[in-house]
């Protein structure tokens, strides 16, 4: 997701965590009075306009806060580039889009800490679900259609994106995306939820790593590209990495990602 892009849930209704819903939705208004800026004239509320997580019956206000997480900055490879590059950074740009995105989320989450609920988590982990099965995909892709052809006219021997280096760290990205998965069943009622966020956010730094694995890839790769192929085979090349149906999920658009992702997830923002 940044530059957003396909599929995941709408969000549910009431979930706006900015308080600046534009149809003046009870919510909004509840969070305004919060903040001393109640657009009532009387500047009180009346009873049914608390929203329902935040009655007392049905939230526990969140006594921790945690150290925020400061997520990496996400900068997309130029593409088109030269050729080349465009074959490596063309799966990794759509996957750094859905970083930003996760990370833009993740946030707003924190931002908001303190008044998370359950239902906010819920959110979270439906637009979490697309995600996760589109990263699948896009590692299967790349591995099923990026390095074969290339290692059937010349062995890779490059360190970091030899076949073994490559094993260890797709491996490593699946264990940690199964982490964050897992983890939603950490978040229970007997605990308000901006007091479990902290793991749910360690959990997806640690995923972070991934920005310098792509770079070191994008540049070892392509002189490879380079020595074994022509510009002409890159159209053939881009087509059979965004039709790959190796992995779990539709791949759709590699430059682009996932067309409107951001929205499944818009209730957090």
């Amino acid at each position: 997701m940044g530059g957003a892009t396909a599929a995941g849930g709408g969000a549910a209704d009431g979930l706006d965590l900015s308080g600046e819903d534009q149809d003046g939705s009870t919510l909004a208004r509840w969070l305004r009075r919060r903040a001393g800026e109640d657009p009532s004239p009387a500047g009180g509320a009346a009873a049914g306009d608390t929203p329902a997580f935040a009655r007392p019956s049905a939230r526990r206000p969140s006594t921790t806060v945690a150290k925020p997480v400061e997520f990496p900055p996400v900068t997309l490879t130029p593409y088109p580039s030269d050729w080349a590059t465009d074959v490596v950074s063309f799966l990794h740009n759509a996957l750094r889009r859905e970083m930003m995105d996760l990370y833009a989320l993740l946030d707003a989450m924190q931002r908001k800490q303190a008044v998370l609920t359950l239902d906010h988590i819920t959110t979270f982990y439906v637009w979490w679900a697309p995600f996760h099965r589109f990263f699948l995909a896009a590692l299967a892709a790349e591995e099923a259609e990026v390095f074969p052809p290339l290692a059937e006219r010349a062995p890779i021997t490059h360190q970091r994106v030899r076949e073994s280096s490559r094993t260890l760290a797709t491996e490593r990205l699946r264990r940690g995306l199964a982490a964050v998965a897992a983890y939603a069943s950490a978040f229970t009622p007997t605990r308000p939820a901006g007091e479990t966020l902290s793991g749910l956010l360690a959990a997806v730094d640690e995923l972070s790593w991934v920005h310098g694995y792509w770079a070191a890839m994008e540049a070892a790769v392509p002189p490879l590209l380079v020595a074994q192929f022509r510009k002409r085979d890159k159209v053939a090349w881009e087509r059979r990495i965004a039709a790959h149906r190796g992995g779990p999920g539709l791949l759709g658009v590699g430059a682009g990602g996932r067309s409107g992702a951001l929205a499944g997830g818009a209730g957090l923002l």
